[in-house]
């Protein structure tokens, strides 16, 4: 019989009785220590490592002995084993594991059952001799044992899918272990609809472009399924964005945003403990729909937060992120007070894309010194190790992938400046080998990054250089990338209307209206607006 998990947490709403998932999972212990070993599982394939913990603490002052409450406080060490390597607490794992005995022959012989200690066989291995990557694998291999010694097992068959997603690199094409990952989780969501780990693996494994359709199933039914953890919250707009849909991005990361509050809170933690990211994700809904005072209001909430004397570089970052893209998406270029002298000189997180509006915002304001000056410090940055410059990049790449996006925002720059001084046909190689530098990273989720997508900016590009139809071809290439990307449309609107498809650039306005319904008024919605009255006539 499954079994609800229930466990009392405050909730941005207030003290509730929080629903974390449905699970079965097996053990030799005590009903009472079992019971706060399941509400641990549960939110521990949320990733709510903290409150994960406490269950698993209480399991075991209520039985020393059990094997698994210290299997599942070592596997929250963890952290997100789909993040960065450097997430990992190796040394905090270990010692949870030691707590049980002194070596690993000790502490699988403590395991009650067979079953038991294959699961502490798979822990052992994950935090065993040997670096990450080599450790991530042999982890996946205990699963599998684990997976083919109990087939029913559906944790076993959970936390495979999530091992097999520890895998993968983000360098590279890894979709076949991303689509292994997906097949075990799904099968595990058609019988249990309630189980938290599938859902949320479900999501990662289909987090890309091409997949990302195949998981709004699960997206949907996520925070339905741990409504009270905030990961769970968040997790679903990985999806909302990869197709467009904007008001379930905004409320998604409301939700999620407003949960880390109250947890940190609960917590007695310091506010540097939000989650920053849902509130980063949060804002690109926000400029999506053109309701920039919300938008703003975002950049507000952290702003206190991240210049005060004692705060940390992420989130640091991601206020630099979050000013950044605000000014390049709406070309509001005096808004955000972007000094551009400071950023030539300085190496910190965030710079790459502060750089990038500073460059942008002189092109626009016809200050090219100050562009040209942007842009050398950009080259420069390209080829320097980029260590210093990792910014919080909303959780989605690597320090490869920032060297990456370095180029990328250097040759975005300098083809924005070979533009204002006439030389076009430079501006358009120069955005065809942005295209190029782009395909060495791993498919982008989240808000871009690169901030600005280098195939908006290409065919933008080609519409200033006079090749319209071929700039109409891009914008469409560029959605069906990225579905309803507002900047994408009006670019597809005005290639249309130049080239005098009509029909194309009404459609295109029209959805431009529709995503736009509770917009502030700006020059761009005065624009869709013409135009729909110009087609009602």
């Amino acid at each position: 019989m499954k079994k609800t998990i229930l466990v009392a947490i405050l909730t941005w709403s207030g003290l509730a009785e929080a629903q974390v998932g449905d699970i079965t999972f097996p053990t030799s212990a005590s009903a009472e220590a079992h019971e706060h070993f399941l509400r641990g599982v549960a939110i521990l394939h949320s990733f709510g490592f903290e409150d994960a913990v406490d269950e698993f603490q209480e399991a075991q002052k209520i039985e020393p002995d059990f094997a698994l409450a210290y299997w599942g406080e070592a596997m929250a060490s963890n952290n997100n084993p789909l993040a960065s390597p450097t997430r990992q607490d190796l040394p905090a794992a270990r010692r949870a594991l030691q707590k049980l005995g002194a070596s690993r022959a000790v502490r699988i012989e403590k395991a009650e059952t067979e079953r038991e200690k294959l699961w502490m066989e798979a822990v052992e291995a994950l935090y065993g001799s040997g670096d990450k990557e080599s450790r991530d694998r042999a982890y996946a291999e205990a699963m599998a044992e684990l997976v083919a010694r109990y087939p029913d097992d559906e944790e076993a068959r959970a936390f495979y899918a999530l091992a097999l997603l520890g895998t993968v690199r983000r360098a590279g094409n890894n979709f076949d272990q991303q689509m292994k990952a997906a097949a075990v989780a799904q099968a595990i969501l058609r019988d249990n609809p309630r189980h938290p780990g599938a859902a949320h693996y479900i999501i990662h494994a289909f987090d890309d472009p091409t997949h990302a359709p195949l998981a709004l199933y699960a997206a949907d039914r996520y925070a339905e399924i741990a409504p009270d953890v905030e990961h769970a919250l968040h997790m679903p707009s990985h999806i909302f964005v990869q197709l467009g849909q904007w008001e379930k991005v905004v409320k998604s990361n409301e939700r999620a945003y407003g949960a880390s509050v109250e947890w940190a809170e609960r917590r007695g933690l310091s506010d540097t403990k939000r989650d920053f990211h849902a509130l980063a994700w949060m804002q690109y809904g926000y400029l999506q729909r053109g309701e920039l005072t919300k938008a703003k209001a975002c950049i507000e909430e952290i702003r206190p937060i991240a210049e005060r004397e004692v705060t940390t570089l992420r989130i640091k970052a991601t206020l630099a992120n979050m000013r950044a893209r605000y000014v390049i998406e709406t070309g509001e270029w005096d808004s955000m007070n972007i000094p551009v002298e400071p950023l030539l000189s300085e190496r910190y997180a965030g710079d790459v894309f502060l750089l990038l509006a500073a460059g942008m915002k002189a092109v626009a304001q016809n200050d090219l010194p100050t562009a040209e000056k942007v842009e050398a410090r950009l080259d420069e940055l390209q080829a320097q190790d980029t260590a210093g410059l990792k910014s919080y990049l909303q959780g989605q790449v690597t320090l490869e992938d920032l060297k990456t996006s370095s180029s990328v925002a250097y040759r975005e720059l300098a083809a924005l400046i070979r533009l204002a001084t006439g030389e076009s046909d430079e501006a358009v190689s120069l955005m065809e080998a942005a295209l190029e530098k782009e395909k060495e990273m791993h498919p982008a989720y989240g808000p871009p990054e690169p901030m600005v997508p280098p195939r908006e900016l290409y065919a933008e590009v080609l519409m200033k250089a006079g090749r319209v139809a071929d700039a109409a071809k891009q914008f469409d290439v560029m959605m069906a990338r990225m579905p309803n990307r507002t900047q994408s449309i009006l670019g597809a609107a005005r290639a249309a209307d130049a080239v005098g498809d009509q029909e194309t650039a009404a459609r295109r306005y029209a959805e431009l209206a529709a995503i736009w319904v509770d917009s502030e008024e700006t020059s761009e919605l005065s624009e869709v607006k013409a135009h729909s009255s110009e087609t009602s006539q």
